[in-house]
């Protein structure tokens, strides 16, 4: 199983055109369990965002036949070690270790029909206790569609995969005693404590 990370999402973000960073299931948090800071010095900042399965073998998808390779959609938190990954930047260094450490990417246990996230109202909100961002999937640069169809351009897309596209950031970091929630609509898809 892989976990293809789309970077370059949100529209903020610099460049025309997606950038994949492929995640090993090692990182997988599942089932609302707490996350662990792994180094108190470090900070790591949090990204929510839409998460989607494959359930079809692809490569080569063209963007308006990929809809039919997932039919289900949720939500992903994703805990980066972001002064590693300055430090690696800076070195010139993979940064990897930063990203995609031992259970560093929380995904919800819960999906959604892809179909109710089709309307433009559509929004997915990122809660950290008592503060939250939300973003309507409009918004983003570049559609799941157009993530999936980019992907499988390099990767032979299987059953079981999973394709997150991050949109929302707590750029200031967690603590320890957070709660973190990623929300579908106001419907609750996944809750993360910090520890």
């Amino acid at each position: 199983m892989k976990i293809i990370v789309v970077e370059n999402s949100p529209a903020s973000s610099p460049g025309e055109m997606p950038s994949l960073v492929v995640y090993p299931d090692s990182c997988l948090l599942r089932n609302n369990d707490p996350f662990f800071i792994p180094d108190l010095q470090r900070k790591v900042v949090a990204r929510a965002g839409l998460l989607v399965k494959i359930d079809k073998i692809g490569k080569h998808i063209a963007p308006e036949f990929a809809s039919r390779y997932y039919s289900q959609a949720g939500m992903a938190i994703d805990f980066v070690q972001y002064d590693f990954e300055q430090t690696l930047k800076a070195m010139g260094y993979n940064t990897g270790p930063a990203l995609y450490f031992d259970r560093s990417f929380a995904v919800s246990n819960d999906f959604i029909d892809k179909d109710r996230i089709d309307s433009p109202h559509f929004t997915f909100t990122f809660k950290v206790n008592n503060a939250e961002i939300s973003m309507r999937l409009s918004s983003l640069k570049f559609s799941i569609e157009k993530a999936l169809s980019f992907a499988s351009d390099f990767f032979t897309l299987k059953i079981g995969d999973l394709l997150f596209v991050p949109a929302l950031s707590l750029d200031k970091g967690v603590t320890q005693g957070d709660v973190i929630d990623g929300v579908i609509n106001e419907n609750l898809l996944i809750r993360c404590q910090v520890k």
